[in-house]
């Protein structure tokens, strides 16, 4: 029975918008859910990547130290005193002056110690450079940790970790943009320390 103002049908298009809002509202919330949980799989996936990529230079650095420990120094069999092995007194060039000091060689017993320590602050100057988007990837970080730190050890002489920010603050000056692996070897090969 419809009455003849329309109450009836005021209840059923009221009970519609009542369902139609709901079903938005509804809908709303789970687009909302969903939003958030794409952001935290987005941020997950982050964080476990950047996770990854230490334990990758963790590693990489723990085997640096394994190679050290299999490898035995070799004791010197060289005489340690000024007298040469006939009994005759070496003669010692003189000392230069200061301005004329060469720079301090490392000695080959020193060489692992310092290649460990050399690249552990060529990944701890790089980092920051990789977190800016100067280093693309992984593979170009890798690479130019590698080959700046053969490059250095390279040149004989010992380094503070100044000089190797100096060193890689002027490798980034002449070199700004490095995306591919083959990149960064002609530029590590082109730069001159």
């Amino acid at each position: 029975s419809v009455d003849l103002f329309g109450e009836e049908e005021e209840e059923t298009s009221s009970d519609a918008i009542k369902a139609n809002n709901n079903n938005h509202i509804n809908e709303n919330l789970d687009s909302n859910k969903s939003d958030i949980f794409n952001k935290l799989e987005e941020k997950i996936s982050l964080l476990s990547k950047n996770m990854q990529e230490g334990m990758d230079q963790i590693n990489y650095v723990q085997s640096l130290k394994k190679e050290d420990k299999k490898t035995p120094e070799k004791s010197s069999s060289k005489p340690k005193n000024d007298q040469h092995k006939n009994g005759k007194k070496r003669s010692r060039s003189p000392e230069p002056l200061e301005g004329q000091k060469p720079a301090k060689k490392i000695a080959p017993a020193e060489m692992k110690k310092y290649k460990l320590q050399l690249a552990e602050d060529f990944i701890q100057v790089l980092i920051p450079f990789k977190e800016c988007g100067t280093i693309t990837s992984k593979p170009v970080f890798k690479i130019l940790a590698r080959h700046l730190t053969h490059k250095v050890l390279d040149k004989g002489e010992f380094m503070s970790r100044d000089q190797i920010g100096a060193i890689t603050k002027k490798f980034f000056q002449k070199n700004p943009g490095i995306h591919s692996e083959d990149a960064a070897m002609r530029a590590v090969k082109k730069f001159q320390l």
